[in-house]
């Protein structure tokens, strides 16, 4: 096993929404026609991740199984600087969801040829919260963006209980 890269993408998180489908009428032909075009309001987002992995990309792509811990932070709004909220970090449980925002970061990260296929990634935590109160906090968890962790595991430990028990993923 190698030893895991991590990285803080700084920005605001977007999720990799879905393909548009839609019909139309060709106005100079008449015939109908249909087709399907990708949503871009990911693009700021995804050029983001390609600033923060610039000069960390793998000189040869991973071949094998990957794990991928993924931490977003969202900007904290003004009423949960109040006292009454912790300064730590706080759930956010508002769109986008954690399925678009992991699908982003991974098709970029395939793009950007960190592994073969994101399909190799097969095991990682995910989760969204809001920042913390202090813009400086330690580890960067007082800036929007997000967290990135990646680990590749040999074939030898992927299918050892040992080895997932001490990951937590098995009891």
């Amino acid at each position: 096993m190698t030893t895991p890269l991590t990285f803080k993408i700084i920005g605001t998180a977007s999720g990799q929404p879905r393909h548009i489908s839609r019909a139309w009428i060709d106005k100079v032909t008449g015939k109908p026609r249909a087709g399907v075009r990708p949503d871009d309001s990911a693009d700021d987002w995804k050029n983001c991740i390609r600033l923060a992995v610039r000069g960390r990309v793998p000189a040869v792509p991973i071949a094998g199984p990957v794990i991928c811990h993924l931490t977003f932070l969202f900007h904290r709004p003004q009423y949960m600087h109040a006292a009454k909220y912790l300064p730590g970090l706080i759930p956010y449980t508002a769109k986008p969801d954690r399925d678009n925002l992991d699908k982003a970061v991974l098709d970029t990260l395939t793009e950007l040829k960190f592994w073969r296929d994101d399909a190799q990634v097969f095991m990682g935590r995910l989760g969204k919260w809001y920042c913390a109160k202090d813009p400086a906090a330690a580890d960067g968890i007082g800036r929007p963006g997000c967290m990135v962790t990646i680990e590749p595991v040999g074939d030898e430990h992927v299918y050892t209980a040992e080895y997932l028990a001490k990951r937590k993923v098995v009891a």
